[in-house]
């Protein structure tokens, strides 16, 4: 019989085969679509790193990669075939959204086979409302709408502009962090996670901010 230690070494060995084994295929993404009369931008990805940049112009574009992973090569190039972005219109609002196929290739892509890392760029005025299931949010630039961001894990950072009158942040395991503290008028604890923080009360919008794990860094547009 072999001792434990040395089935241990086979145990981790075998993992680290296995993990070896996966086949990790990038694909570009870029699409681009001009408002059109839309009043809204709905980003619906369950596993995303975005970086998403308020300012001018009159359409939004989106650039970057999608990431499918399987042990299985074959099935790697499947998904990604099968899998893509789109960027379509729902009544008034553009929606981002992953493009999966039907079946069972569809149902593993919806298990975190599919990720992608993305740049959006949208102009100041549009109200953005983000839906992320995992993955980090950058947001900079300038933001003179209203905005939802939500994550169940991954950290959020917005570098905010004095358009704001309200900023509510929530997370029930990181932190809220402002920078610079000067810049925010008071800030109160209300339920468990939420700290609402009153930013330049001439601003005339307000944002919501929320992650299940993750931190929530609130700054000035080019500070720290």
């Amino acid at each position: 019989m072999k001792p434990a230690s040395t089935l241990l070494a086979l145990l981790f060995a075998a993992a680290g085969m296995a993990a070896g084994t996966r086949t990790e295929i990038r694909t570009p993404v870029e699409l681009a679509s001009p408002l059109g009369g839309a009043v809204a931008l709905e980003v619906r990805i369950p596993d995303a790193t975005l970086e998403v940049t308020g300012g001018g112009g009159s359409a939004v574009t989106v650039a970057g990669t999608m990431e499918t992973l399987h042990r299985d090569p074959q099935r790697a190039r499947d998904l990604a075939e099968g899998c893509g972005l789109a960027l379509r219109r729902e009544g008034a609002t553009l929606v981002l959204e992953p493009r999966y196929p039907s079946g069972a290739l569809g149902r593993e892509a919806r298990k975190g086979r599919v990720r992608f890392h993305l740049t959006i760029a949208l102009p100041s005025s549009l109200p953005l409302g983000i839906h992320a299931g995992a993955g980090d949010i950058t947001l900079k630039g300038e933001f003179r709408a209203s905005l939802v961001v939500e994550t169940r894990r991954g950290d959020i950072r917005l570098d905010f502009t004095p358009a704001f009158r309200e900023v509510d942040a929530r997370t029930l395991a990181g932190r809220v962090r402002g920078f610079p503290e000067t810049a925010l008028r008071r800030f109160y604890f209300s339920p468990v996670g939420q700290r609402r923080l009153w930013l330049d009360p001439s601003g005339g919008n307000t944002a919501f901010i929320k992650t299940l794990r993750g931190d929530i860094i609130l700054s000035r547009k080019g500070k720290p």
